[in-house]
């Protein structure tokens, strides 16, 4: 990355996007929904700088025309103060956009009708990024810095809100359970507690006032926060933590130092509501298998925790067996050949990604794979669309709106995983946006076309909400299509990282990809 300092400005460069090469002249600028589209009369090339003091955006259009009879005056949006239009000495156009507050732009080319268009994106914050063109599109990005070799480094920030009991942000302890019923229909929590067996294995016990359906699965994300979630539907509770140890002691109960009982297996259970529903979660530390029972007189739902260096699967959506398993939407067509489908490869240019033991970066990882799948696409009679063909920084707000504008189908999004315990977890995961049934089934297919085809471990197709509960990636949460975000497998784990590094293993996870998606679409699989 290289920063230039001019006078009275910090300049920021973004990498040249090329729609083409041959003089144009911008035809209408345009700002709808908080978005400004740029038309031009021909295809462009063109490059994007950030600059502060003042804080501006400048687009240089190689070969281009100032706008005549366009009021530049009246472009005016939240982020956006002024639009400015000068010619350059050499035939180009300089765009300049004077931003206002803390916003990052994102800026991205739309084939095929020469469009320009910049997105406000969000205030402070960071995330991971993706990039640009496809066979016919370029994405550009917003800077922070710039990169060697023209390449664009942007972040994009996303808010992280307060999270319900299995983020980061946890309640506030207390000894003690005792919900009151919110609604006198809905059933409620009214006690919970954990019975110990030994040191590796109990039971929690969550009373209620009403039968429920519960779902409960196991997280293992993060090493150092394992824990059983139990979902209550329906139901509600109190938010509240109770230590385990803590409440022991309260009840007089409290053991030696040494012994088994406080060497106990589950560390504390944390009660909350999440998007309508109770929830409970018990923090345990070791990897776990659990079983359920439920009694509907009087209601009660029991998870048996035991410790297990091989833990519980998350039961998710299983992968569909029949075409009536699949949910798709009622405008979807039911073949392949004509279907636009967007393919993303995760990160790229300043945005590595995760790297593996040997130093294999996950950008590289995702874009080969995203460019065999395209292959195999385009073969398929598929329009196929890049949101980057080579190692460019984009945000990842501005690659669902990407496949927005160019009306896909399908959008699908491809990374590889990583845990801070480097041998611990193998395998693929598909995630589809909060609950939408659409693209958690189209994730099941997905999941099930890869992890057949190309032999990796299936660990199961999961939500993005239990990442960031209230908004999700930011990678799928615009989409307005079926959209999923493919982990292929675990960088981080030195047998995955073979894998990954395998040209033979890339190839079958794209048609493993494809497989999935025939699946989705036309109720085959190949």
């Amino acid at each position: 990355m290289r920063a230039v300092l001019l006078i009275g400005a910090f300049m920021v460069s973004l990498a040249r996007c090329t729609l083409a090469w041959a003089s144009a002249t911008v035809t209408s600028i345009n700002i709808q929904s908080g978005e400004l589209t740029i038309r031009f009369s021909s295809p462009v090339s063109y490059t994007v700088y950030r600059y502060r003091y003042p804080d501006q955006l400048v687009i240089t259009v190689d070969k281009c025309q100032a706008p005549q009879g366009i009021h530049l005056q009246s472009i005016r949006a939240p982020w956006l103060e002024s639009v400015k239009a000068d010619p350059g000495v050499n035939g180009e156009l300089r765009l300049r956009l004077f931003l206002n507050g803390n916003y990052r732009p994102e800026v991205f080319g739309l084939p095929p009708t020469n469009q320009i268009v910049i997105i406000p994106g969000r205030v402070e914050s960071s995330y991971s990024s993706a990039t640009p063109p496809s066979p016919q599109v370029q994405i550009q990005p917003r800077p922070q810095q710039t990169s060697r070799s023209g390449k664009t480094n942007i972040q994009r920030p996303q808010l992280t809100p307060p999270a319900p009991p299995e983020a980061n942000q946890e309640p506030s302890p207390k000894p003690e359970v005792s919900t009151q019923p919110a609604t006198t229909e809905r059933p409620n929590v009214s006690s919970l507690r954990y019975k110990p067996k030994d040191q590796n294995s109990g039971t929690l016990l969550i009373d209620l006032t009403g039968a429920v359906r519960p779902r409960v699965f196991y997280l293992d994300t993060d090493p150092n926060r394992l824990r059983v979630v139990v979902d209550l539907p329906g139901a509600v509770v109190n938010e509240q933590t109770i230590q385990l140890r803590e409440a022991s002691e309260a009840n007089g109960s409290a053991e030696p130092a040494s012994s088994p009982q406080n060497e106990q297996l589950a560390e504390r259970i944390r009660t909350g509501m999440f998007q309508g529903s109770a929830r409970v979660v018990l923090d345990v530390n070791k990897p776990v298998k659990f079983s359920v029972q439920t009694q509907p007189y009087p209601p009660r739902v029991s998870v048996e925790v035991t410790a297990s260096e091989q833990p519980s699967a998350e039961p998710l959506q299983p992968p569909p067996s029949a075409e009536q398993a699949i949910v798709r939407p009622p405008w979807l067509q039911r073949q392949l050949q004509g279907l636009t489908v967007v393919i993303d490869p995760g990160h790229g240019g300043s945005h590595k990604g995760a790297i593996g033991p040997s130093g294999l970066l996950e950008k590289d990882v995702n874009l080969d794979i995203a460019l065999r799948l395209h292959n195999l696409l385009t073969q398929a009679g598929v329009n196929a669309f890049l949101t980057r063909t080579n190692d460019v920084t984009i945000g990842p707000g501005a690659r669902p709106i990407m496949a927005n504008k160019l009306g896909a189908a399908v959008f699908i999004s491809i990374h590889c995983n990583s845990n801070p315990a480097t041998n611990r977890l193998r395998g693929t995961e598909t995630y589809y946006h909060m609950q939408q049934p659409t693209s958690r089934s189209l994730a099941a297919c997905i999941q099930r076309g890869v992890t057949e085809t190309a032999g990796t471990k299936n660990r199961g197709i999961r939500s993005d909400s239990i990442r960031f509960p209230r908004s999700g990636f930011a990678a799928l949460r615009s989409a307005e299509m079926p959209a999923v975000l493919v982990e292929v497998a675990y960088i981080n784990n030195p047998e995955d990282e073979k894998l990954l590094a395998d040209p033979q293993f890339r190839q079958r996870v794209a048609e493993g990809i494809l497989n999935g998606l025939r699946l989705y679409i036309e109720g085959q699989q190949e």
